[in-house]
């Protein structure tokens, strides 16, 4: 009841469909319901715990395509003779540091819709182990690219998304 009160407070598209779903279904409809409400989403998945778990593995989601776009761009130019090797070792310094911070802002707003403190030193102690699964995921990509040149990239980008996919998905279940 208290769900329904606020969704009919908030102005939420859809709140009359929502009114005549169970808990039960509503919480495997949260993917529609967080879907026509993209504009506020984090904020529902933040006042509705029945949302939480749908909105954790929407932004794993995205954040992995994200990754693994710049893991697969970054790689293209090792293909390229003599001036590929100077590019990639440019590509690799940035590429890690984009992917460890996205990774790093997925894990954040997995903590603030469960309700937690945002602010990156007060998850620390949790997120530490973060930075370095991330360089070994990394390390393994880079290695299989220079092992398989054509598929490389292709790889590269697969253990960009899953690696990321495996840090949302431990820090929702953590949380």
């Amino acid at each position: 009841e208290k769900i329904y009160q606020m969704l009919d407070e908030m102005y939420i598209s859809g709140s009359e469909w929502i009114r005549t779903l169970s808990p039960k279904t509503l919480e495997k409809k949260a993917d529609v319901i967080l879907k026509i409400n993209q504009d506020i989403d984090l904020a529902l998945a933040y006042r509705f715990p029945v949302f939480r778990k749908t909105m954790a593995k929407n932004l794993t989601h995205n954040t992995g395509v994200q990754n693994m776009i710049v893991a697969l761009t970054s790689s293209l130019p090792t293909n390229l003779p003599i001036i590929g090797i100077i590019i990639s070792l440019l590509a690799v310094a940035g590429e890690t540091t984009v992917l460890t911070l996205n990774q790093l802002k997925l894990c954040l707003q997995i903590a603030g819709i469960y309700g937690l403190e945002t602010n990156l030193f007060d998850r620390i102690k949790e997120l530490w182990p973060l930075v370095g699964t991330a360089f070994g995921f990394r390390t393994i990509a880079r290695t299989l690219v220079g092992m398989v040149p054509l598929a490389g990239p292709s790889i590269k980008g697969m253990i960009a998304y899953g690696g990321t996919h495996i840090i949302g998905e431990t820090v929702r279940w953590y949380y």
